[in-house]
């Protein structure tokens, strides 16, 4: 075990979870996911594109807060307490986008034996995605990984 996975492995004992940010590229938007949340409580790890990335933290960090005192969010689940004044939907994220957006949750978990879910914001309208209207420039931010 390396420094990175130690520490990695410390902050989830203390803590319950540890936030990985990944920077925005030529490739792809920046993005942050969770890695603890699946040993520690027993719930999916929780992803999130698209947004700056110390917001995606407190974001996932709201959510850990939550988890933490008994709430549980799955596929389809609606959200109001991450966002101020919108909700968020949790999407499911199939296990062939692990590699790719998932990494080191997997080194953590020893393969790709965890659940995890997909945080997905609305538009200033509140609209979705996958809602008619949601504009083109912020879906190219948030790619969906439940294979829609």
């Amino acid at each position: 075990m390396d420094a990175p996975e130690r520490r990695t492995r410390e902050t989830i004992a203390t803590h319950g979870w540890q936030v990985i940010k990944v920077p925005e590229d030529d490739e792809q938007p920046g993005f942050a996911y969770s890695v603890g949340l699946h040993t520690t409580f027993g719930h999916a790890e929780v992803i999130v594109f698209g947004l700056e990335l110390d917001l995606m933290h407190r974001m996932l960090n709201n959510i850990g807060e939550e988890i933490r005192s008994g709430q549980r969010f799955a596929p389809g689940d609606l959200s109001p307490e991450v966002l101020e004044d919108s909700d968020v939907v949790f999407r499911r994220v199939e296990r062939r986008y692990y590699d790719e957006y998932l990494g080191y949750a997997q080194r953590i978990h020893h393969g790709d034996g965890f659940a995890a879910i997909q945080m997905v914001w609305p538009d200033s309208k509140g609209r979705f995605p996958w809602d008619t209207g949601f504009p083109r420039a912020l879906r190219a931010r948030q790619p969906m990984l439940d294979g829609s």
